[in-house]
C-alpha cells in the first residue's frame, strides 16, 4: 500500500486531487533528495521523538499504526490523513483579537503525506523557486535550502523529525504532531563528548591525514565555545579551521555515529566540563587536579617546559600561594 496526498496550506486547506504519474515520480525524487534513499532522514539532520501512548491513547499516529500499518483495509484512512492537514493549519495560526490569523513567521506551503505499508511521512514544503509548483520537478541543481521544509517520519516506534528553521521553535512537533523528545540535552551532550574524545565521530582516513589534528581540535573547540549543537555549524567551523572546501560531511564524520545524536540541542556545559576533569601525577610528591584540562592547556594556564610544568596563578589565589611558600621555603 502506497499513496501520496497533497494539500495546499494557506488561509484554508485545499487538497490536490488527480496526481499524475509524472508528479508522483517528481515527488519521489524530492523525498529522496531531502530525506535520503531510505526516506528516514539524513544522518546529522534528524531529531528523534516519541508518542506518549499513556498520556494520549487517542493520538492520531497511534491510530495510523494500529489500524493501517500492514493492513489491507484503507477504510477511513483518507479522512484521517485529511485531518492531519487541518491540524497543521491550526498549528500555523495564532489568535489576534477575536480572530485567528497565520503566524507572521510561518509561511504557507504544501503538505505532502506519503503513506506506506508500515511508514508514514509528512513533508511541509514552502513555495520556493527551485521546485515547479505544478509538476513538482526540481529545477535548480543547487538544491533546496533546509530552512524551507519540515518533515516527520513515523514507523510505529520513534518519530524522526527534520526541522532546521528555528524562527518559530517547535510548532511542528508541539502543536502539529504533539510528540515528545526521545533524548534530552544531557544525554545528547554526553554522547557527543564521548564520540569526539575517543574520535569515533571521525573517519579513520581523515584522522590519519595531515588534517586530523586540526579537525579533532576544532571539534573540541566547538563543544566548549558553542551553547547549541548543530551538525552543520560544527562542520562549517571545522572547514573554516582547516581552510579546505573539498571535504563533505561524509568525508569527515562517521554518519552512523552522527545519526545517534539529535541534530540540534543545547550543549550541557557541566557535562562537557566534567568530561575533561583530569588528575596528573607529576612525581612522587605532586599530583595536579584539573577541573578542565582542555581549557587549562589551551588557555596556557598549564604549560609544559621541558621537564617542568608552569602553572599560572590567578590573582585571587596569589596570597594563599605566597603564604604556603613562605611557610615551607
Amino acid at each position: 500500500m502506497e499513496s501520496i496526498h497533497i494539500y495546499n496550506i494557506d488561509d484554508v486547506v485545499s487538497k490536490r486531487d488527480n496526481i499524475s504519474e509524472e508528479q508522483k515520480r517528481n515527488i519521489g525524487e524530492i523525498f529522496i533528495k531531502l530525506l535520503g534513499e531510505n526516506e528516514s532522514g539524513i544522518p546529522g539532520e534528524v531529531r528523534r521523538f516519541v508518542v506518549d501512548s499513556e498520556e494520549n491513547t487517542n493520538h492520531k499516529l497511534l491510530k495510523i499504526k494500529n489500524d493501517f500499518f500492514n493492513k489491507d483495509s484503507t477504510d477511513d484512512l483518507v479522512e484521517l490523513l485529511d485531518s492531519f492537514a487541518e491540524d497543521l493549519l491550526k498549528a500555523e495560526l495564532v489568535k489576534d483579537g477575536g480572530e485567528m490569523r497565520r503566524h507572521k513567521r510561518i509561511t504557507q506551503g504544501m503538505l505532502f503525506i506519503k503513506m506506506l505499508s508500515s511508514k508514514i511521512i509528512f513533508l511541509k514544503l514552502e513555495e520556493i523557486p527551485s521546485i515547479d509548483k505544478e509538476t513538482f520537478e526540481i529545477t535548480d541543481s543547487f538544491g533546496i535550502d533546509r530552512k524551507y521544509y519540515k518533515a516527520a517520519i513515523y514507523c510505529g516506534d520513534e518519530v524522526n523529525v527534520v526541522d532546521k528553521n528555528k524562527a518559530v521553535a517547535n510548532y511542528w512537533v508541539d502543536k502539529f504532531l504533539n510528540i515528545n523528545p526521545l533524548r534530552d540535552d544531557a544525554s545528547n551532550t554526553k554522547d557527543l563528548v564521548s564520540v569526539i574524545k575517543d574520535k569515533r565521530l571521525f573517519n579513520r582516513e581523515i584522522m590519519e591525514s595531515d588534517l586530523g589534528v586540526d579537525i579533532y581540535k576544532s571539534a573540541q573547540d566547538y563543544i566548549f565555545t558553542e551553547s547549541r549543537f548543530d551538525s552543520d555549524d560544527m562542520y562549517n567551523l571545522i572547514m573554516n579551521k582547516i581552510e579546505c572546501d573539498e571535504l563533505s560531511k561524509e568525508d569527515i564524520f562517521v554518519l552512523s555515529e552522527l545519526s545517534k545524536i539529535d541534530s540540534d540541542f543545547l550543549i550541557d556545559k557541566k557535562i562537557v566540563g566534567d568530561s575533561y576533569k583530569k588528575r596528573m601525577k607529576v612525581n612522587d610528591n605532586i599530583t595536579i587536579d584539573s577541573k578542565n584540562i582542555y581549557t587549562a592547556i589551551k588557555a596556557q594556564h598549564l604549560v609544559k617546559d621541558d621537564t617542568y610544568l608552569k602553572v599560572r596563578i590567578d590573582n585571587d589565589y596569589e596570597g594563599e600561594i605566597e603564604e604556603i611558600f613562605k611557610e615551607y621555603s
